[in-house]
């Protein structure tokens, strides 16, 4: 990802027109000649290097210091430059971050709206499924030696139904290349 030295990362240089050379220092990466954008004098407005120009390129890279075939002999150590390289950027892709949002639903379907873990129940009754019976009133559970009681209604089947057409929609409408 293209960066700005002393901007969009931590590092500085030392131009020395002279001797064509600019000294990186302080940067967060190890860097090659590979990773050197673009640089443009910008007191004088003029590209003293550039990857793609060959008549605007390097003589050397090394030990962060960087000899430019650009005649800077006019130009003053004082002059402000600007200096992009290419780093490899830590942050996430938007389909990352779509694929981790789509994780997080689908953990979600397994409780409710109080972290209540979700229950299945196939059959209550005679263990054939075409004899099951269907239980309208309340389901005893029991924490830790206490027994509760509660209403059974299809509020949670609905809000869990609804939940995952939500999911299954938005996942419908992904594409991850």
């Amino acid at each position: 990802m293209k960066r700005l030295v002393g901007t969009d990362i931590v590092g500085g240089y030392t131009f020395n027109p002279a001797a064509k050379t600019i000294t990186f220092t302080g940067l967060q990466y190890t860097i090659t000649l590979a990773n050197i954008l673009l640089i443009t004098n910008t007191t004088a407005n003029t590209i003293i290097y550039n990857f793609a120009d060959s008549t605007n390129g390097a003589v050397s890279f090394d030990s962060n210091v960087l000899t430019l075939d650009y005649n800077t002999a006019s130009m003053n150590a004082t002059d402000a430059l600007q200096i992009y390289i290419d780093v490899e950027s830590y942050e996430e892709s938007l389909a990352t971050l779509l694929r981790r949002m789509n994780k997080l639903l689908e953990s979600n379907a397994v409780v409710d709206s109080k972290l209540r873990q979700r229950v299945t129940i196939e059959a209550i009754g005679a263990n054939n499924s075409s004899n099951s019976t269907e239980v309208n009133s309340t389901i005893p559970v029991s924490v830790t030696g206490l027994i509760l009681e509660g209403p059974v209604h299809q509020l949670w089947r609905v809000a869990n139904d609804a939940q995952a057409c939500y999911a299954s929609a938005i996942r419908s409408k992904l594409s991850f290349t």
